[in-house]
C-alpha cells in the first residue's frame, strides 16, 4: 500500500473514531483562534460529517434576539452596527455567510457569551458554561460549541501562577474536545496578524489542506490541522 493510501486510511479511521465518540459524548468543543477564515470551513466540515443539530458561538447572549434578522434579505443596519462592536474576529462577513449555510441546513444557532461587565476570567467562563447547560436540551443534541482555544480546553491550566478554569472543563465527561491548528497564513484579530507553525506543516503531506488526528495535548482529544488560512472579512470593511 502506498504512503498516500496509508494517509487516506488513517483519516477514514480517525473520522470514524471521532463520530463514534461524538455519539456517546454529544457536546463537541471546537477551540479556534478568532479571525481565521479556516474556522468557517472546519465548522461546515464538522456539521456535514458529524450530523450536528445545534451550533453555539462565543457571541454576546443579547444577540440571540438578533439571529433571526441574519437570514439573507432580512438584515438591518441596526443589527450590523451591533455586530461591528466586536472587532476581534469572532463575527465577520464570513460568519454571516456561515449562518446562511446553517439556516438552510435547519441547524439551530445560539449565542452563549456572558456579561461583558464580568472582568474575572474564571467567572466569565463559568457564566458561559451555565449558558451552555441551559440550552443543551435533548432536542439540541448533538451540539458544536465554538470557543476561543483557551476557553474550549477540557482541563484547568495555570499561567503566571494563576489558575484558570475554562468553560470546557465543566463538560469534561460529556464532551469531545477538538483544537484547530494553523500551519500558515493570516488572521484578523483587531487587525491583520501573520501565522506560521512549521511543526504543523510537517504533519501535513503535500496533498492535504487539513488533517484530523488524535491530540497529544492534554487539553484536547483531537486536532484538525489546517495548512493555510486567510483572514475573515471584517463587517466594517
Amino acid at each position: 500500500m502506498t504512503t498516500k493510501n496509508n494517509h487516506k486510511q488513517t483519516q477514514i479511521s480517525c473520522w470514524r473514531e471521532l463520530r463514534t465518540l461524538y455519539q456517546k459524548k454529544p457536546l463537541l468543543f471546537l477551540g479556534e483562534v478568532h479571525g481565521a477564515k479556516a474556522n468557517i470551513k472546519i465548522i461546515k466540515l464538522l456539521v456535514k460529517r458529524l450530523g450536528v443539530k445545534t451550533v453555539f458561538f462565543e457571541w454576546p447572549l443579547s444577540w440571540n434576539r438578533l439571529l433571526k434578522t441574519l437570514i439573507r434579505g432580512s438584515r438591518t443596519n441596526e443589527t450590523l452596527k451591533e455586530f461591528q462592536k466586536l472587532s476581534d474576529g469572532r463575527i465577520s462577513k464570513d460568519h454571516l455567510e456561515l449562518l446562511d449555510f446553517l439556516y438552510k441546513k435547519k441547524i439551530k444557532v445560539f449565542c452563549i457569551d456572558g456579561d461583558n461587565l464580568v472582568k474575572n476570567w474564571n467567572a466569565k467562563d463559568k457564566s458561559v458554561a451555565q449558558n451552555i447547560k441551559k440550552t443543551t436540551t435533548s432536542r439540541a443534541l448533538p451540539c458544536l460549541i465554538v470557543l476561543g482555544n483557551l476557553h474550549a480546553r477540557k482541563n484547568n491550566f495555570e499561567y503566571q501562577k494563576q489558575k484558570f478554569i475554562p468553560a470546557g472543563s465543566y463538560f469534561k465527561k460529556q464532551g469531545v474536545f477538538v483544537l484547530i491548528g494553523y500551519g500558515s497564513g493570516t488572521i484578523y484579530n483587531f487587525g491583520l496578524e501573520k501565522i506560521m507553525d512549521k511543526e504543523i506543516l510537517k504533519k501535513l503531506n503535500k496533498q492535504q489542506d487539513y488533517r484530523l488526528l488524535l491530540s497529544k495535548n492534554k487539553y484536547f482529544d483531537y486536532e484538525i490541522l489546517v495548512r493555510k488560512t486567510e483572514p475573515v472579512k471584517s463587517i466594517n470593511s
